[in-house]
Parts: C-alpha cells; sequence; structure tokens
C-alpha cells in the first residue's frame, strides 16, 4: 500500500523518529544542494497495523537503485525452513533454546552523514520538504551485513561461555534461533 494513502500518519511518525534523532525534515532544495546527485528521493510503503500506526517500508529499490548499488564485503546466508530441521536433527533432545528479535532493529544502525542522502523521501503532508533518514531504515538491504557482523561477535562469546555445549545459531539480520544442548546429548 502507498504511503500516500497514510500521509499524515506517516508525517506524524517521522516527526516522533526526529525526536528521536533518527530522521531531519529539510527543504528539497537544501537537500540538492548538500547531496547533489547523491540525493535519492525514494517511494514510500505503508503497511496498517493493528495499534492504528504503519509500517514504512523505504523503497531502495525501484526507481532509486540504492539496494542494487550497496557493495556487501562479505556473503551472507540466510537460514531457511530447511536449516532449522537439519538442525532439530543433529540435535535431538536439544535442552535449550532461545528466540529473539531487536525492536527497532534497521533504526539503530548509524549511517554516515555523506549518505544520508541516499535515504531520503517525503510524505506530501509539506511537498516542498523531504524527509532525510540518518540511521538505516525498512527497505533498505545494509542492515543484514551489521547486524550479521554484530550476532557473529555475539556467537563468539556464547560458544566460549557455553564450552563443549553443542550450539547453531539461525539468524536473518535481528531475529535470531540459538538452540543448544550439552557435550552428552543432554
Amino acid at each position: 500500500m502507498s504511503a500516500r494513502d497514510h500521509a499524515s500518519i506517516v508525517q506524524k511518525q517521522f516527526e516522533a523518529e526526529a525526536a528521536l534523532g533518527c530522521m531531519v525534515e529539510v527543504p528539497l532544495e537544501d537537500a540538492k544542494r548538500k547531496f547533489g546527485d547523491r540525493l535519492a528521493l525514494a517511494s514510500l510503503g505503508a503497511i496498517s497495523k493493528k495499534d492504528g500506526s504503519v509500517r514504512v517500508i523505504h523503497d531502495g529499490t525501484h526507481g532509486v537503485g540504492v539496494n542494487q548499488a550497496i557493495v556487501v564485503r562479505d556473503q551472507l546466508r540466510t537460514p531457511t525452513a530447511g536449516d532449522l530441521q537439519t538442525v532439530l536433527q543433529v540435535l535431538p533432545g536439544a535442552w535449550f533454546g532461545l528466540t529473539g528479535d531487536v525492536a527497532r532493529a534497521h533504526r539503530l544502525v548509524r549511517v554516515a552523514e555523506e549518505d544520508w542522502g541516499l535515504q531520503a523521501c517525503k510524505t506530501g503532508v509539506r511537498p516542498d520538504r523531504i524527509w532525510i533518514n540518518t540511521v538505516g531504515t525498512f527497505g533498505i538491504g545494509s542492515a543484514a551485513y551489521y547486524w550479521s557482523r554484530l550476532m557473529a561477535g555475539i556467537g563468539r562469546a556464547a560458544f566460549y561461555m557455553l564450552g563443549q555445549s553443542e550450539l547453531f545459531m539461525l539468524v536473518y539480520v535481528d531475529d535470531l534461533l540459538w538452540i543448544t544442548r550439552d557435550k552428552n546429548g543432554h
């Protein structure tokens, strides 16, 4: 669904994000001067939520081509249902599982100021002004890279702490499932 249908709701949410330091609203002409050819004004999608708010999706692919230009330094492989099935076969009788989902994960990744213009959008409430994300946003593909690096560090610490226990970690961006059992299969 287009964010245009929910422009006033999106505008209020962006104002709340600005209060957190995650976005800034600027005149379009100022943004053009500051970012030049690194200004990518993307379309927005809006998914209605039960609480009356919307989940705003920044379209970093169509039209602006931001996602296609992201260079990921390492290959990432995301877990599938088949991976979970394999873990459960390898660790029958696993005695502990931990699931997690980091709230606002995409919004916690800081973005270099010279790249802010690549995450620009507008609500349409103020036609001569645009919003610029100063942190990562839903719809830009680099968040998975940074979260996988963080989770790898946390995973290494877990391996050290658990000693001889068997541990599998399935991580997709900020969502995780860890399954373990001790070295005796208990």
